[in-house]
């Protein structure tokens, strides 16, 4: 069984978390990327939108880049709670792996959330009017970045091909939890691009992202 224990800010919450620990099976957080301090510190400015009242009503919510499915998970059941759940959710992960470990988490609490393995939104027919994103945000070298683009499609020509996924360390694609470009926002640029405006997002950056870029961009 793998190692379970939660990253220390998980520690300091003013919320309970919907635990997933009877959903890990040997060797599910070396392919899925696992709940972080990253992950918690965007719960918790997820659950003060919430509880402020600054989350209305939406038809259509999605997270980009779902991992584990634990921000979309709470964020649900946080907007069920008051009364203003969309009418659609849908996850959205390259990670097959992910896809298929943030679905059992959902459907352990009955949260009516469709996980998709997907690039970005592609591909599906949704205009949500908000967005969950923690990228990889990692500044990435070319040479890596490639090397882990190549496995993607080695692991998407094997299912094309025999219709079925097959869990081996050639076909982890977990980096792609953190393999993020030359500036880390690589994920973050597509994003902007695809988004139908008007569109609230959020997101977990860091220090090494050219900041003011993005507020540039994002503007």
């Amino acid at each position: 069984m793998e190692s379970t224990s939660q990253p220390t800010y998980a520690n300091n919450l003013d919320f309970p978390l919907l635990e997933y620990y009877t959903l890990v099976e040997r060797e599910d957080f070396d392919y899925v990327y696992p709940p972080g301090d990253d992950s918690y510190l965007m719960l918790s400015v997820l659950y003060q939108e919430v509880e402020r009242g600054l989350v209305g009503q939406h038809d259509c919510i999605a997270e980009v880049g779902s991992g584990s499915g634990i921000l979309l998970a709470h964020f649900y059941s946080w907007l069920r709670s008051k009364n203003v759940e969309p009418r659609i959710a849908v996850a959205t992960d390259i990670n097959i792996e992910a896809c298929q470990f943030s679905q059992k988490y959902y459907r352990l609490y009955n949260l009516p959330i469709e996980s998709v393995c997907s690039s970005i939104l592609n591909n599906l027919r949704i205009r949500p009017s908000l967005i969950l994103c923690n990228p990889p945000y990692i500044p990435t070298e070319k040479e890596e970045m490639n090397k882990e683009l190549s496995r993607l499609k080695n692991v998407v020509g094997q299912i094309n091909t025999n219709h079925r996924y097959e869990r081996n360390r050639d076909n982890n694609l977990i980096a792609f939890s953190w393999v993020g470009g030359d500036d880390g926002l690589s994920v973050i640029w597509k994003l902007l691009n695809h988004v139908d405006w008007p569109c609230t997002m959020y997101f977990v950056l860091i220090g090494d992202n050219p900041i003011q870029k993005f507020n540039t961009r994002a503007k």
